[in-house]
């Protein structure tokens, strides 16, 4: 009857370790999360900065243009209208490239978030194959047990 305690150890076997690649598959989905955080907290960190770099810039040319025109020289015209506007428009390319680096920092954040979802799935369907497996060991146990017992009293009674 030993075949009975095998095939419940197949099973427990089984059982134990589909527990255990479900678990990693709950990290793995925790840690998909995390991620998706990261992600979005990345995006809004860019804006942020970006919207700083701006209001920097702007506050920095502001203060140039009123020193300029405190002197009694015209910021609207000429050279230093131009000066100006190649400021602005620097302050601007800097502010885009900001963002650009956020969105950059994000989509890796995004892109190791679907790895640990590819492996959430992994590791879902390996328990699910670790309980198939124990209880197909374990059906593999009984029949085996049973054969032999079927066999050992055909052999008894001698129809063998």
């Amino acid at each position: 009857m030993g075949f009975i305690m095998s095939a419940m150890g197949a099973q427990e076997q089984g059982q134990a370790e589909a527990n255990s690649d479900n678990y990693r598959a709950q990290m793995a989905y925790i840690n998909a999360q995390i991620e998706r955080e990261n992600a979005a907290f990345a995006g809004r960190a860019g804006d942020i900065q970006a919207t700083n770099a701006g209001l920097q810039a702007r506050q920095s040319l502001g203060d140039w243009r009123a020193g300029e025109g405190a002197r009694g020289v015209d910021v609207n015209s000429g050279s230093l209208a131009q000066t100006y506007a190649g400021a602005d428009e620097a302050a601007v390319a800097n502010a885009e490239t900001i963002r650009s680096n956020a969105a950059i920092k994000a989509w890796g954040f995004e892109t190791q978030a679907t790895q640990y979802v590819n492996e959430a799935q992994l590791e879902t369907m390996a328990g699910q194959n670790a309980q198939i497996a124990g209880s197909n060991a374990a059906l593999g146990d009984i029949l085996g047990g049973a054969t032999s017992l079927l066999t050992s009293g055909l052999k008894l009674g001698g129809l063998f």
